[in-house]
């Protein structure tokens, strides 16, 4: 049995595994699933129809994402904030603490997930910051993430993919 021409797709045509499917390719086809030789080998190898559907409409997407980027300064120190206040859902997140491009923060950003004073436990030390991802396909609403800071006026700024 050719193996080339082991899958065929809806039309009787070999369906060729090494193009690949690009997004939004869909169809059907059917394939023979060998089963060996009967011990009377007069009939010939033995094979099973079996179909096959593909959807690939959630495959990799070519769109553009574009960044964005915000800052929040904590009015008191001691009191945690919304990181921002809408709800605004992105796949991934840098916070960094930073007052401009060139000033760093006079004390440490606190960050988490609750608006209680003394929860939120990551620290981003004056000049530092670190990044929250989602996995893939999944999103965060950045409205659930608090700030708080040591030093009143210190600024949390964060950089987003939607």
């Amino acid at each position: 049995m050719d193996l080339n021409n082991l899958f065929l797709d809806s039309s009787n045509n070999p369906f060729n595994y090494s193009t690949p499917v690009h997004a939004g390719a869909q169809g059907t086809g059917y394939g023979w699933l060998p089963l060996g030789t009967p011990s009377d080998s007069s009939a010939g190898p033995v094979a099973l129809k079996v179909g096959i559907a593909w959807d690939r409409s959630s495959a990799q997407s070519t769109t553009t994402v574009q960044p964005a980027q915000g800052q929040n300064a904590v009015a008191s120190a001691g009191t945690p904030e919304q990181l921002v206040e809408a709800s605004t859902l992105a796949s991934s997140v840098e916070i960094y603490g930073r007052k401009s491009p060139t000033v760093a923060n006079t004390g440490n950003i606190y960050v988490g997930f609750s608006a209680v004073a003394g929860q939120n436990y990551r620290t981003v030390p004056p000049g530092t910051g670190f990044t929250i991802s989602m996995p893939q396909a999944q999103k965060m609403d950045l409205s659930t993430i608090y700030i708080d800071a040591s030093t009143s006026g210190d600024v949390a700024v964060y950089t987003y993919i939607p």
